[in-house]
Parts: C-alpha cells; structure tokens; sequence
C-alpha cells in the first residue's frame, strides 16, 4: 500500500466560525443562517482560498530566485 502524502495548509469553516465573525460585526444571525450561508457559498470560498493558495506560492517561488 502506498504511503500516504503529507497535506499542506488545509482548513475548513464551520457554522461556530461564521457565528463568530457575524457576531464581531454585529450581524445577529441563526445558526441555520449560517449553515444556509456556508452551503450556498462553499465553492466560491474553496476557489477563492485556491487563487489565495496560488498566490502565496507564487510569491514564495519569486522569493527564491537568486
């Protein structure tokens, strides 16, 4: 069986998470409001912390060369 690969900066929100931020910012929401949030804009997060993802490492690789 192959060994399995070390993963690297992975994360994920829950409805605890966004409870908090609506809190720091005065939003008063349900925690079914945010479920509902996190279910209709997962894809748009998870593709937004790709390009973020990306960038960084771009950045570190520019941070490389000599």
């Amino acid at each position: 069986m192959k060994k399995e690969e070390k993963r690297y900066a992975v994360t994920s929100w829950d409805i605890e998470d966004v409870l908090t931020f609506a809190e720091e910012y005065d939003y008063k929401i349900t925690k079914k409001q945010a479920r509902i949030l996190l279910e209709e804009n997962e894809e748009a997060i998870v593709e937004a912390m790709i390009a973020s993802g990306w960038e960084v490492i771009a950045s570190a690789l520019d941070d490389l060369k000599p």
